[in-house]
């Protein structure tokens, strides 16, 4: 009997962890790079050039709070599908700077790890020059989706969450639970 109960308990654990993937991973896909040479290159954990360059020297810059759960339906005002909570439009030259160092900080720390989910409770707008970049990021499962002059994926890690949520609080913008 103790060995049926140990089985049992087994079983419920597996189908646990299979239900908790399958739920975590309906946006999963492999990550390609926009830059790479070929389709059969590996990921280089960089943001793209343009996308780069926009956000280093935006005219505009917006910080946002996004819900993380994907609508079934599109609806006016989502941010690439996911609902906008709250948008800070950041204006002081120091606080770009620190947030675009943390960004930058938090992309060159990532070394290929990702989660197979993409849950996104964050957002950077910029526009340079009437261009514009899109970045959607997803802090706990360290991946970026980048929108706009060039598209792609990129890795991250949560080195800049705290960051963000301070300047997103600090701006009265709601944030989405974890």
């Amino acid at each position: 009997m103790k060995w049926a109960n140990f089985r049992m308990s087994e079983m419920v654990f597996v189908v646990a962890a299979v239900v908790a993937m399958a739920a975590c991973g309906r946006g999963s896909r492999e990550l390609g790079h926009p830059e790479a040479d070929d389709s059969t290159s590996e990921l280089r954990n960089v943001i793209p050039a343009a996308a780069a360059a926009i956000l280093e020297q935006a005219d505009h810059f917006e910080l946002l709070s996004l819900n993380p759960q994907y609508p079934c339906e599109a609806a006016e005002g989502d941010y690439h599908g996911y609902r906008v909570l709250g948008t800070a439009v950041i204006t002081d030259a120091k606080t770009r700077k620190k947030l675009v160092s943390a960004f930058n900080r938090a992309v060159a720390e990532n070394q290929g790890i990702r989660a197979l989910c993409f849950n996104p409770r964050h957002g950077i707008r910029v526009t340079r020059n009437e261009k514009q970049a899109d970045f959607v990021i997803c802090f706990g499962c360290d991946q970026v989706h980048v929108f706009g002059e060039v598209q792609g994926e990129f890795l991250i890690t949560s080195s800049a969450r705290a960051l963000f949520d301070s300047v997103l609080r600090g701006s009265g913008i709601p944030l989405a639970d974890r």
